[in-house]
């Protein structure tokens, strides 16, 4: 085995154990020189190795950061953390998230489409679901502009978006329950938005065959009083006959198989005939469906 040169490791210390084919590029090596040593490197994404002995043996030993540093080596200059991501960077969120999402600059030409990641251009979710639900504009608007753009690079990326919003989904939160928790693994599609008759307050997602209710809770609005206003409607909802189950940030963004089940049991319970399917992360990780 060639041992590994130490400008090399000096590189990858930094970026916990990852490095770029485009980094060692500028270091000078050729490409030659980087497949001979890329036979003892872990491949994790194209032309991006994790040269961390350590981790080599089994890749679902890398850890979130390392993972995250090979997202941004295949993404190229200017990518940066986005979404779940950032906010767990930053201590806004308790969990790392499952899918990285990667903000990458607008004009970016390649494809950037890998299993465990989303690439969005920089700020062009964001501003979509802020500007509809501040009622500043609406899907049909943003769509009806799209037309006018027919060589829009983002077009399918903002078509599923504005799809999502228009079915109800006004928050990354809410995205990411459609995307992570109830479609990968077959549940039935809920109802969003929905305002409740016993309590006259608006339900995230209202699975009203089954009388179950999900409850999306970020930060804002679900503290002090506001965790004891959600306390008493729950409470209302259970007196009436409709059980609500209740998730945050960090569930549906680093256990969204484990909260498909728990949705799923209680579905079941409730005259759902079906069974929760299994997504690609409960093949991978099944700690993640215990």
């Amino acid at each position: 085995m060639r041992p590994t040169p130490p400008e090399v490791l000096q590189l990858a210390r930094r970026q916990d154990g990852i490095v770029s084919r485009r980094q060692l590029r500028a270091l000078g090596h050729s490409y030659a020189w980087i497949a001979g040593h890329a036979r003892a490197w872990l491949r994790v994404l194209p032309g991006v190795y994790c040269v961390d002995l350590h981790a080599v043996a089994d890749r679902r030993r890398l850890s979130w950061r390392a993972r995250l540093w090979a997202g941004l080596c295949f993404a190229g200059d200017g990518a940066v953390a986005g979404g779940l991501a950032a906010a767990y960077l930053h201590g806004l969120v308790d969990q790392p998230p499952v899918t990285i999402e990667l903000a990458i600059p607008h004009g970016t030409r390649r494809r950037v489409r890998q299993e465990g990641y989303v690439f969005a251009p920089r700020a062009a979710m964001s501003p979509v679901l802020d500007s509809c639900q501040r009622g500043l504009t609406t899907p049909s608007r943003i769509r009806s502009r799209l037309r006018d753009r027919s060589r829009h690079r983002w077009r399918g990326l903002l078509e599923a978006l504005l799809a999502d919003v228009e079915d109800g989904s006004t928050t990354q939160l809410e995205l990411a329950y459609v995307r992570a928790v109830e479609r990968p693994h077959g549940l039935p599609t809920a109802r969003r938005q929905v305002r409740q008759l016993a309590t006259g307050a608006i339900s995230d997602n209202d699975y009203g065959d089954f009388d179950t209710i999900v409850e999306l809770d970020g930060r804002r609005g679900h503290v002090e009083d506001g965790a004891f206003r959600d306390m008493d409607r729950d409470n209302l909802h259970t007196v009436r006959g409709k059980a609500t189950l209740r998730f945050g940030w960090g569930q549906v963004a680093e256990q969204p198989c484990r909260v498909a089940q728990q949705v799923g049991a209680l579905l079941r319970q409730r005259g759902w005939n079906g069974t929760p399917t299994t997504c690609r992360w409960c093949r991978v990780r099944t700690d993640r469906c215990a």
